[in-house]
């Protein structure tokens, strides 16, 4: 996957919003810099599947954080990912607070988000809902 800046660059982008708001300790700190490649391979498999063209570049699967969209869904895969391999639970908070901070997501980090080709726009959704389809053609199943 191309990406926008270095992977290097990448992770200190991250530690410095993180320690701009939080303390951020040094086993926080590598554990950003271990868990960034695996990180960075979920986000490839799910903006490879995007048709957006701000998810591709020259024909290649593309990041750039500087982009809100793909850094909101880069959060929550890395807050996901800290939360599962189950080491540092607070600093799966602090990427989870980050993440509502800049764009306003409430993705948790322990609930799995699953693609369902939805897209849902200008709807309201009743909780524990699936949703299909596009808006405004959408098929809301209603979970008992």
């Amino acid at each position: 996957m191309l990406t926008a800046i270095s992977e290097d660059q990448i992770a200190n982008l991250l530690i410095k919003q993180l320690s701009a708001i939080f303390f951020v300790d040094d086993a926080e700190k590598y554990l950003i810099e271990s868990q960034l490649k695996e990180v960075l391979l979920r986000c490839e498999l799910c903006f490879s599947r995007n048709m957006n063209k701000y998810y591709s570049l020259k024909g290649e699967t593309y990041f750039n954080p500087f982009q809100s969209a793909q850094y909101t869904i880069f959060l929550y895969y890395f807050s996901n990912q800290i939360f599962r391999i189950g080491i540092c639970r607070l600093l799966a908070d602090k990427l989870y607070y980050l993440n509502k901070i800049m764009n306003a997501c409430d993705l948790f980090y322990e609930i799995e988000l699953i693609g369902a080709n939805s897209g849902v726009k200008d709807e309201d959704i009743p909780n524990d809902s699936l949703v299909f389809g596009y808006s405004p053609n959408l098929v809301v199943k209603r979970m008992r």
